[in-house]
């Protein structure tokens, strides 16, 4: 008699030890499926976006009255997967000539141009402006984990209130999200004022280059406006604008093949 109640006992407590056991597979089985789910729900709610580096941009102005200007656009694609990269089109600004190409190769790739609605369908741009259009390149190759791929974009913008005749002389005036840029000014052309620390250069061809670097945090949605003048070689030179951020540009002679400077 006592040992059957002691088996009884046993038999009981060996049933609760078994039904705690399954509810902590239950409970730990739960929690990975709602582990999973939330990571699901993270990446279709677009968690991940097209992401950048090491980004620069070389606008070569062109003859002034044709308000136009040839833009080289090096970037580095760097989101794991990836099988696009959206560029966006400036607004106001009219695009022709693009190319695009693969860095790595110089193999020419191909490429559409897209509405924002339609870039938007990829979840890397979900979030991206409708109103803007976009140049949708095919890369040569998905992107790599802890990867990238290097792109060359090229491009000519008319935009007649970035680039404009300004008196005697020309103006080019931008807002800009890229950090590393230069310009290049028509053949014939010198500078004599800008509102950022540039680095005067001269090309091959005699033209003048001016490569400058952007501070702070620059984000796509938060540009910082450059903008420089220019004008014929003559003997007097006159103040770019007060506005832009030069504080005087006297007239004196040359130095160096652009005026010099002053505060």
């Amino acid at each position: 008699m006592m040992r059957a109640l002691i088996c009884a006992c046993e038999e009981r407590a060996m049933a609760k030890w078994l039904a705690a056991c399954a509810g902590i597979v239950l409970i730990a089985c739960g929690e990975r499926v709602y582990a999973k789910q939330d990571a699901a729900g993270a990446k279709a709610s677009g968690a991940a976006r097209q992401t950048e580096t090491d980004e620069y941009t070389r606008y070569e102005l062109l003859s002034p009255d044709s308000a136009s200007f040839r833009i080289r656009y090096e970037v580095t694609a760097t989101t794991a997967g990836a099988e696009y990269y959206f560029n966006p089109i400036r607004k106001g600004s009219t695009a022709s000539e693009e190319a695009v190409y693969d860095a790595m190769t110089g193999a020419k790739l191909q490429f559409e141009i897209v509405s924002g609605e339609e870039a938007r369908k990829d979840p890397l741009m979900a979030d991206e402006d409708a109103g803007t259009n976009y140049i949708k390149v095919h890369l040569a190759r998905p992107v790599p984990k802890e990867g990238q791929g290097r792109l060359l974009i090229l491009k000519t913008y008319k935009d007649a209130k970035s680039y404009y005749r300004d008196g005697d002389g020309i103006a080019f005036s931008r807002s800009l999200s890229i950090k590393r840029n230069s310009v290049v000014l028509p053949a014939g052309y010198e500078l004599v004022g800008c509102n950022v620390a540039s680095q005067v250069l001269s090309e091959p061809d005699g033209r003048i280059a001016i490569s400058f670097k952007l501070g702070g945090a620059i984000r796509r949605r938060n540009r910082e406006r450059a903008g420089f003048r220019a004008r014929a070689p003559g003997s007097r030179y006159r103040l770019f604008s007060a506005a832009a951020g030069d504080a005087c540009l006297q007239s004196v002679p040359r130095l160096h093949g652009v005026a010099a400077r002053c505060r």
